[in-house]
């Protein structure tokens, strides 16, 4: 009797390390969760090299069987970009941290000829962006603008190759965005001062009579041989609605529009994963495009819909006014 219940215990002490044993292997199963980032060596300074890239994909995570699970992996930059994504981080240059205020980026492309506005983000609180579901073969550029509080930074311009994009100095040699890019990290730089631009606008109707109509405003620019648009460093972007008063000539409504542009030239570069040059061109000329809507919609109106004003050789502490933008034939 007693050699049975000595042999009864040394079985239960058996299956008890056996057990511990096997709780022990199943702990040290779960998978080797490794990733891999890129470190982009940025100097984010326009004039200067500023590296970007695309970032690369976490590394492979392998996870336990049972309750081993899977791993999670990270991209270079800390940032995820798809297949199909176009992303970016947009930094101060002098600060190299985001800047605390409102960025916005367009997504442009040849139509053919000058640029269009494809897509258009807002940056985050920590200055990234994103560009999602981007269709594939176009020649893309991303156009920036920045401000914070009453202080501007200059307009950016980072512009790919491919087919159908410029193929002139400097743009020849830059390198295609495409779907799938990671920019990195951009550095905008401050503008010392801004232009106040006021705008006069007039409308009325087929029949010669005052009619109201709401005009957005548009910026474009020409750099070096090519047209941009550059997008408003607020939001909402401006408007104004013509209205009866004293001051308009017989037969129209009118309006003033104050519109704050910096006062210094767009900073551009081709697109170059390794590393870019921002130069400036040396004249600084906008056409502002104002576009005709009915009133509180976006039913467009007036024949032709669009007009457009040249403000030529702007320099820092001028006051302008752009010729007025006057509609016709308007609803």
């Amino acid at each position: 009797m007693q050699s049975a219940r000595i042999h009864s215990k040394l079985t239960w002490a058996a299956m008890l390390i056996l057990s511990v044993a096997i709780f022990l292997g199943l702990a040290g199963c779960g998978g080797n969760n490794s990733s891999s980032t890129t470190t982009s060596n940025n100097n984010p300074t326009p004039g200067s090299t500023n590296t970007g890239g695309t970032g690369t994909t976490g590394g492979t995570n392998t996870g336990g069987t049972g309750s081993g699970g899977t791993g999670s992996g990270t991209t270079g930059a800390g940032t995820t970009t798809s297949a199909t994504d176009i992303t970016g981080t947009i930094v101060d240059s002098q600060t190299g941290k985001p800047i605390a205020g409102t960025v916005i980026i367009d997504l442009e492309a040849p139509a053919p000829g000058d640029y269009v506005t494809v897509a258009e983000v807002a940056a985050d609180a920590n200055g990234k962006f994103t560009f999602a579901n981007v269709a594939a073969g176009k020649p893309y550029a991303v156009v920036i603008s920045a401000s914070a509080g009453e202080n501007y930074y200059l307009p950016t311009i980072i512009a790919g190759g491919g087919t159908g994009a410029p193929d002139s100095a400097p743009w020849g040699h830059a390198m295609a965005i495409t779907p799938g890019t990671n920019l990195g990290t951009i550095g905008v730089s401050p503008a010392t001062s801004t232009v106040p631009v006021g705008v006069p606008v007039t409308s009325q109707n087929a029949a010669g009579q005052a009619t109201p109509v709401t005009v957005q405003f548009t910026l474009r620019e020409l750099v070096t041989d090519w047209v941009f648009t550059i997008p408003w460093a607020i939001t909402p972007a401006p408007s104004v609605t013509t209205g009866p008063d004293p001051s308009c000539n017989a037969g129209t409504d009118c309006a003033a529009a104050q519109l704050t542009i910096p006062a210094m030239n767009t900073v551009y570069a081709p697109y170059n994963p390794n590393g870019m040059s921002f130069s400036t061109d040396t004249s600084y000329d906008l056409n502002i495009v104002g576009a005709a809507f009915v009133p509180g919609s976006q039913t467009a109106t007036c024949s032709p819909q669009q007009n457009a004003s040249t403000l030529s050789n702007i320099t820092p502490g001028q006051k302008l006014t752009a010729a007025s933008l006057d509609f016709k034939g308007c609803q």
